[in-house]
């Protein structure tokens, strides 16, 4: 019995000996048939499977004679019989890499490039015709109708947030989302949010700078990534690619008008792009203009306009005959705000040989704003109002001109043994100038003038940074392993300018013997005054260390470590843990942790500016204090920190065939000291405030602070579906669902030093109900999005139905108690025609918002509907209220 164990053992080893000496490694590449690589692409042989490199090269254990098989992007399976292992060439026919199979490359520095399928975070690449279906002239607009966890709304009378299309994710700020162009951090936006709005005391990116023709896709990683790209990274990140295209001139023009015969539009937009020596060089340009009108869906007034008394009232109407008493009429503008802006965008690549080339991208935007504010009655009485210019009463108006302008340079390598360097230097600087007309400083009376110049916010941006990586196909019994280095400093200042004298100084109407005393400063929106301008800087220094690879052919994971140093408030660390799982070729289950932080913004410490708010309907002024005003000081408020959160993910992805694909995320964020803006405080309330401020000082403060813990669940859910009818035919159909739920969890109690003095029944809340209830429910909890498209050879037709979830708003009444009003969730549906009419033409038009619906409008008592000026709320954000647009487009390529 031993023997023959003995024997089999024996001959067991000949055996294998036998077949593993004839395995060797074979090394090739795989190439299209305009001979450029495929990168990411499956390779199989025996057991092993490897992926192909940025430059399709692979190497695979296999023997002669045998097969080898490589899965293309869209799922194609091509076999090859292997009869010698000498170095080969393999060329597959053009592919068409539709969106289920498109490589992705945010969030991870590897050679390896995974797509959403096998990737360890959840990504989502969109290409540009998907984006422009959506018959939308904006980015942050396109991605509100195609991905369900974001949200962009642009505001009316609502401060800054006029000027800027910031990009919200997973219901938290737009400054807890990364924007990147190109994988280089994109600049901020110079103004502050400080109205109670959602968002309210964040400082967005302006998607709106950046012309939708200059792209050619858009990656979502919608998961926390600031130990890999640093501060911001906390909801998510947007990165934006820019064109690439030589010899193809593009120009697309588009108009659309709303029903109501308002708001209408033109734009037109142009590409083009040259080749640059030999290899892969480029330069390609575009260029974007656009003019739109403002819309308006104000209610009819019900308010007074000169005097308080009805009997009054009527009577001084019917004498000026200027608004009817029992006819109904409009007295304000509010709906979409009107802009004129052109954009240039560039992006350049020039090799100097195979393995280096030079990049350079930028563009410049500027836009100009036309907005209005609160109209203003002829009560002599009021302190807005001004009868010696306006005997009638005014309606505002404050326009604003915001320009972007920003530059990228660097050199890329592939040096020997496969080591990659990236160095760039970057500019980005926005400037936003706030002007007001038609308007007036009441404490001036007769004298004042009635044009502006409020005053202009700066914000610059100046990054150098080294990326260095390598990849090896294996180390140390992992496969696919790469390891990435880096170190970045960036620089940060923020300017803030004074406006004309007259628009923040006090008239003689102002004091006694006066009384009621007249407003300071431009009503709505008074000047900044030399003595709250901003001179910040600041600068950073950021280290990382990101690890990639595969622990078995099914297993991945990535690792990553940042630590940045601040000037003004020291250092701050970075964990990054990711993992998938493939079970099958057809499922995957995937899991990631990111310890993260967000810096507070220069433009959230410095700003320091005066604004009115509405509050129970009364009208008031509110100074947001720079975090380094000494009056705070000395009442306990301390200059806010960075916020740190706690991000986990867990989900799962498959795919049937090549043509159905599906992915879901269960996402739970913690976010501690998160930085907002403190409630409105009435100075004059509040004795520890007086005798800081002084008995006269009338108005309310506000400041920003880390004053809360909030927690996030939510769930985000894709199904795409691809059918082939013919060669020329399909059918896509998609579903997506997003639903997010964030909560206060604890708030901080006020200072000691700023309750001295209360009254025992007397409270201060710093965070009260109203800011709670902008961050728990001003955004839809739910979003979905259907869609169906048919395309063939000639025509395409698009529907696609929008369901955006219910909204609640907070107001207080005029005795201060607490009015919740609900708004309901509604449906959007949009249809998109396109027809071919030659190789080089293209014409489209449809309708958006097909069956015309509006949100719900807000109680006509209460104080947000405003006697009729504001019927859709301005305190929630949900699908716009423009109502249904028809448009049309017309498409040159040569």
């Amino acid at each position: 019995m031993l023997n023959l164990k003995f024997f089999t053992y024996i001959i067991f080893m000949v055996l294998a000996h036998s077949v593993f000496s004839q395995s060797v490694y074979l090394k090739g590449t795989v190439i299209d048939s305009f001979k450029n690589p495929m990168a990411g692409l499956k390779v199989q042989a025996l057991k092993e499977k490897v992926v192909t490199d940025s430059y399709g090269k692979f190497d695979i254990l296999m023997t002669k004679n045998s097969q080898l098989t490589i899965t293309s992007y869209n799922r194609n399976v091509f076999r090859f019989l292997i009869t010698d292992t000498n170095f080969k060439t393999f060329v597959l026919p053009p592919q068409k890499a539709d969106i289920l199979e498109e490589v992705n490359i945010l969030g991870s520095r590897s050679s390896y490039k995974r797509n959403n399928i096998i990737s360890p975070i959840p990504l989502e690449k969109l290409s540009i015709k998907e984006l422009e279906i959506t018959a939308q002239n904006d980015v942050a607009q396109m991605l509100q109708y195609v991905l369900p966890s974001f949200n962009a709304n642009k505001t009316a009378v609502n401060g800054s947030s006029n000027y800027a299309s910031p990009a919200s994710l997973k219901g938290l700020p737009p400054d807890q989302t990364l924007v990147l162009i190109e994988g280089k951090r994109r600049h901020q936006f110079s103004g502050l949010n400080n109205n109670f709005v959602f968002g309210r005391g964040s400082v967005p990116t302006d998607l709106s700078a950046i012309p939708a023709i200059a792209l050619e896709n858009i990656e979502v990683l919608k998961d926390g990534a600031a130990a890999q790209y640093g501060s911001d990274a906390i909801a998510g990140i947007i990165n934006l690619r820019l064109k690439k295209t030589v010899h193809k001139l593009t120009l697309q023009y588009q108009t659309s008008i709303t029903q109501q015969g308002d708001g209408f539009k033109n734009s037109l937009g142009l590409n083009y792009g040259i080749k640059l020596g030999k290899y892969q060089g480029f330069w390609n340009f575009s260029a974007f203009i656009i003019n739109a009108q403002y819309t308006n869906r104000a209610d009819n007034y019900s308010g007074n306009i000169y005097s308080l008394n009805k009997v009054k009232e009527d009577s001084i109407r019917l004498a000026k005959v200027v608004y009817p008493v029992t006819n109904s009429f409009r007295v304000n503008i509010y709906g979409d705000n009107g802009s004129k802006a052109y954009q240039l965008f560039s992006n350049l690549r020039a090799y100097f040989n195979k393995n280096t080339y030079f990049y350079s991208f930028g563009g410049y935007s500027n836009n100009n704003i036309t907005s209005f504010g609160f109209f203003r009655n002829a009560i002599p009485s009021d302190a807005g109002s001004n009868t010696d210019i306006y005997p009638n009463g005014y309606l505002i108006e404050t326009p604003g001109n915001t320009s972007d302008a920003s530059l990228v340079i660097g050199i890329f390598s592939n040096v020997a043994q496969n080591w990659k360097f990236d160095l760039s230097t970057s500019y980005g600087g926005n400037t936003l100038k706030l002007f007001t007309d038609n308007n007036t400083n009441p404490s001036l009376g007769k004298n004042s003038p009635t044009n502006f110049y409020i005053g202009s916010f700066q914000f610059q941006q100046i990054t150098t940074e080294l990326n260095i990586s390598k990849f090896f196909k294996r180390l140390i019994g992992i496969q696919n392993f790469s390891m990435a280095y880096g170190v970045q400093h960036r620089v940060e200042l923020f300017n803030v300018y004074h406006g004309d004298s007259t628009s923040y100084i006090a008239g003689p109407l102002a004091f006694a013997p006066q009384f009621p005393p007249k407003n300071i400063g431009a009503v709505g929106r008074t000047g900044i005054a030399p003595n709250n301008e901003s001179n910040a800087i600041r600068t950073n220094l950021g280290v990382y260390a990101d690890f990639e690879g595969d622990i078995l052919p099914h297993w991945n994971f990535i690792f990553a470590l940042r630590n940045e140093y601040y000037s003004d408030f020291g250092y701050n660390f970075s964990l990054k843990l990711a993992s998938l799982y493939q079970i099958k070729d057809w499922i995957s289950i995937r899991a990631s942790f990111d310890k993260g932080f967000r810096a507070p913004s220069l433009q959230q410490i410095y700003n320091n500016q005066t604004t009115t708010i509405n509050i129970s309907g009364q009208l008031y002024l509110n100074e947001n204090l720079r975090s380094n005003d000494l009056r705070l000081a000395e009442v306990g408020i301390k200059p806010p920190q960075p916020e740190i959160s706690y991000n986990f993910n867990i989900g799962s992805t498959l795919q049937f065939g090549k043509n159905i694909y599906s992915s879901i995320d269960f996402y739970n964020i913690d976010i501690y000291d998160r930085i907002v803006i403190s409630e409105n405080v009435f100075v004059s309330k509040i004795p520890a405030l007086q005798k800081v401020f002084g008995p006269t000082f009338q108005q309310q403060i506000s400041f920003i602070t880390n004053q809360i813990n909030t927690n996030t669940q939510g769930i985000d859910f894709l199904f795409n579906y691809l059918l082939p009818i013919s060669l020329t035919k399909t059918i896509k159909f998609n579903f997506v669902y997003s639903y997010n739920q964030t909560k206060v969890t604890h708030i901080n109690a006020p200072p000691p030093e700023l309750t001295v003095g209360l009254n025992p029944n007397q409270k201060i809340s710093l965070f009260d109900t109203i800011s709670i209830g902008l961050i728990e429910n001003a955004q839809p909890q739910d979003k979905c999005i259907v869609s169906v498209g048919f395309a063939s050879k000639k025509f395409s037709i698009d529907l696609r139905a929008s369901y955006f979830g219910a909204v609640k708003t907070n107001e207080k009444n005029i005795n201060m108690s607490i009015l919740q009003q609900n708004y309901r969730g509604k449906i959007i549906t949009d249809l998109n025609f396109q027809y071919k009419i030659s190789v080089k033409t293209k014409i489209g038009w449809g309708i958006n918002n097909v069956f015309d619906i509006y949100p719900d409008k807000s109680i006509p008592n209460s104080p947000g509907y405003f006697s009729g000026q504001f019927p859709y709320t301005r305190s929630a954000t949900q699908f716009g209220f423009t109502g249904r647009f028809f448009f049309a487009n017309f498409t040159l390529t040569i």
